[in-house]
């Protein structure tokens, strides 16, 4: 991303951040967090109302790991962070992706997102970090 913004800025004759404003960055060391992260990210759009499914994005690489368009740039698959079923299934993984979130679920990876380092929120209840039910 670093010398993507250079190069950009040096062309546009610009400087700072040009992804800036509501993106961040956030390190995720866990591969169950990062399953989770990406399947928040894959729904984003659904979530907006701007598809009625995340495989029926047309701008997301979803549809690139599915097989249903070729990859329009380089694409390391995600999948392969994964050791469970659905790193072999992708029947089972866009099972998975189409699912939504419980909202306290959506909201406890939004919030850890913002974080510099991926981490669940604890909940008000019992001070215990919300746990995210899954296969992987």
């Amino acid at each position: 991303m670093e010398s993507s913004t250079r190069i950009i800025n040096v062309r546009t004759q610009r400087s700072g951040h040009l992804y800036g404003g509501r993106y961040h960055w956030c390190l995720i060391t866990n591969p169950t967090y990062y399953a989770h992260a990406l399947k928040y990210v894959y729904r984003n759009p659904v979530k907006a109302g701007l598809s009625e499914s995340a495989e029926g994005y047309p701008y997301s690489t979803l549809r690139a790991v599915l097989g249903i368009d070729g990859p329009s740039i380089a694409l390391a698959n995600p999948l392969n962070s994964f050791s469970s079923d659905l790193a072999t299934d992708l029947w089972e993984f866009k099972n998975w992706i189409e699912s939504p979130y419980a909202s306290e679920e959506s909201e406890a990876i939004r919030i850890a997102l913002r974080r510099k380092e991926f981490k669940l929120p604890l909940r008000q209840s019992n001070r215990k970090r919300l746990s995210i039910a899954t296969r992987l």
